[in-house]
């Protein structure tokens, strides 16, 4: 749960720059999330997803609700994604 957090703080540091956050680096943070199983700074990431379209990001944010037991909003994001790949259905 460190790294997760830890992981977040980065993200809320870059957010603050001009360079802003990218796609990968919220597909990093919800990595964290997913390994460490922590809900509470996942919905907290997940802040950081919910106006990303890219794939990298919606296959992470599924992954990381999945292993947060969060099945439901797994599903819903998984269902309004408009492009899937292979890791998409996997996760």
């Amino acid at each position: 749960a460190a790294d997760a957090r830890e992981a977040l703080a980065v993200v809320r540091r870059m957010a603050q720059q001009p360079y802003g956050v990218t796609d990968h680096a919220v597909a990093a943070l919800l990595s964290a999330c997913a390994a460490a199983a922590d809900a509470e700074v996942g919905e907290q990431a997940a802040k950081f997803a919910s106006d990303r379209n890219a794939v990298v990001v919606q296959n992470a944010l599924i992954d990381m609700y999945g292993k947060c037991g969060r099945i439901g909003d797994a599903r819903a994001v998984f269902d309004t994604m408009t492009v899937r790949d292979t890791i998409s259905y996997g996760a």
